[in-house]
């Protein structure tokens, strides 16, 4: 059982835009939606992980500094299990029935999102699809899943996560796609919500593979 927190645990954190945030397309209104914050002692900027309920399960923190060496760009402060919630799914939950579901590894990519005004986004945490968020997504009978995993990842990870949504979703007519990365112009490792409202509505407009179990392995670059 994931463990909740009260909501009081934020009040070591100072309620506060980050400039880097926002150079990095997330605008104040996805600030305040999801709760942006800031932690003065490990100047980090604070993250705070909600369940599906919009509990409070975990919080975590962004370097507020170019990271080097082996230093970790991300700490989780107040660890959680990510896997057993989709960010960004209670926030946009409303938006989320019946209609295709963007799927993105970080968490940033669901507050570009919103700053852009597309409310149909929600993150992994990381690019493996578990069991309970593949049956969350589905609790929300979408029309498509579509994998917006960061370039430079394998197929064989995309395959992997599109064959679970098929084999939840057997007696279901849900169409699953991905973002063919070897259409792009985009850097290794680069986000397609990166780079503005508009680069992301070129990729969803003309990028976009439908995956079946007969498509080839390597198809992404």
């Amino acid at each position: 059982e994931v463990k909740t927190y009260p909501d009081n645990i934020l009040n070591d954190y100072v309620k506060i835009p980050s400039r880097r945030f926002l150079d990095d397309n997330i605008n104040l209104d996805a600030h305040n939606v999801f709760n942006i914050m800031y932690d003065i002692i490990s100047q980090r900027i604070i993250i705070p992980i909600y369940n599906a309920y919009g509990e409070l399960i975990g919080v975590k923190g962004r370097a507020n500094w170019e990271v080097t060496g082996d230093e970790p760009k991300y700490l989780y402060l107040v660890p959680t299990s990510m896997s057993s919630t989709l960010y960004g799914y209670c926030q946009n939950y409303e938006h989320l029935a019946g209609v295709d579901i963007l799927v993105f590894e970080a968490e940033k990519s669901v507050m570009q999102c919103y700053s852009y005004g597309i409310r149909n986004a929600v993150a992994l945490g990381g690019n493996n699809l578990s069991n309970i968020q593949c049956k969350l997504l589905l609790e929300r009978n979408p029309k498509c899943i579509v994998f917006m995993l960061d370039n430079g990842l394998g197929f064989e990870n995309i395959k992997k996560n599109a064959e679970k949504v098929l084999s939840y979703s057997k007696m279901r007519n849900i169409e699953v796609k991905y973002w063919d990365t070897s259409m792009t112009l985009l850097p290794d490792k680069a986000s397609p919500s990166d780079y503005g409202a508009d680069t992301l509505k070129e990729i969803l407009n003309t990028e976009l593979e439908v995956y079946s179990s007969e498509t080839e392995v390597g198809h992404i670059s």
